[in-house]
């Protein structure tokens, strides 16, 4: 699995392939402007290459299976101003130019929640049709941080494309196939086709609640063997409060600790991201 990461951070998505496919895995570049965390990358990461600003890269000769990439989340935060496509910090377009130059077969993106209201989701309905345009099959979740023991809810969008167009054309042509035969045997019974769509609302809003159900339990239940710290702390040391004593070499150190503490904030969930990428790789087989 050849992998080009995008806004890498501290590179939780990289962590998270590597425990996946591991001596199959390969790293071709990271792509993070941010010095701290680029320090970061080339400590945890020797053998991969680092890239700095994203608006000055072309990847048009570069081939891998699997790009991913956090794309900057401030322009939809609520915690900031929101000012969605008018932030200087929107950077899909750039993460779509990437995407078009590599067409990779799989794509993982990932987003604070955000982003599904603002503009009433119109920003969130144009990456999925940019994707879906470039040939992609696209499936979307909103996994919490919480469903893999965090301390913590941390909501998240996940967006996991797919570029098979063999199999993509094969699907279609099924189901546009099935839509006709459907809409056939339909048109002649009205009463039938309404209580069929009576049914099919009533089953979404019975595994909506399901759904639900199972984001609400206690994280207890989603409790993995190893605690979620472990992956962070491999990454990226880990902020346990103000030392006791703080002396002039803690106070100079006060610069990193903050550069720290935001490389953490923006940081993805890598246990997510495994189980994510535990998925594609049964797929794959």
């Amino acid at each position: 699995m050849r992998h080009l990461d995008l806004f890498s951070g501290i590179g939780g998505f990289a962590f998270a392939a590597l425990q996946v496919w591991r001596d199959r895995y390969e790293n071709i570049g990271f792509v993070e402007i941010d010095a701290y965390c680029q320090v970061l990358l080339k400590l945890r990461f020797p053998k991969a290459r680092v890239y700095g600003d994203i608006k000055k890269l072309t990847f048009k000769n570069s081939k891998c299976e699997l790009i991913t990439g956090g794309f900057p989340c401030q322009p939809f935060s609520s915690i900031g101003k929101r000012q969605s496509t008018e932030d200087d910090r929107y950077l899909w377009p750039e993460m779509l130019r990437i995407i078009q130059e590599v067409q990779p077969r799989w794509i993982v993106a990932e987003n604070v929640r955000g982003i599904l209201t603002i503009e009433g989701g119109l920003v969130f309905e144009q990456v999925c049709v940019d994707l879906e345009k470039q040939g992609y099959e696209i499936q979307t979740f909103i996994i919490p941080a919480i469903a893999v023991n965090a301390p913590h809810r941390r909501d998240r969008i996940w967006i996991i494309a797919n570029r098979n167009t063999l199999r993509l054309q094969e699907q279609r042509s099924e189901q546009q196939t099935d839509r006709f035969r459907q809409f056939n045997e339909n048109i002649t019974d009205t009463e039938s086709w309404k209580s069929r769509q009576s049914s099919e609302s009533e089953r979404w809003q019975d595994i909506g609640r399901r759904d639900q159900k199972i984001l609400d339990r206690p994280s207890r239940c989603f409790a993995w063997d190893r605690e979620w710290t472990e992956a962070a702390t491999k990454l990226c040391r880990m902020d346990d409060g103000f030392p006791a004593r703080l002396d002039e070499f803690e106070l100079s150190k006060s610069k990193h600790r903050i550069e720290r503490l935001k490389a953490l904030g923006n940081a993805i969930v890598p246990q997510i991201a495994i189980e994510i990428f535990r998925a594609i790789k049964a797929s794959d087989i």
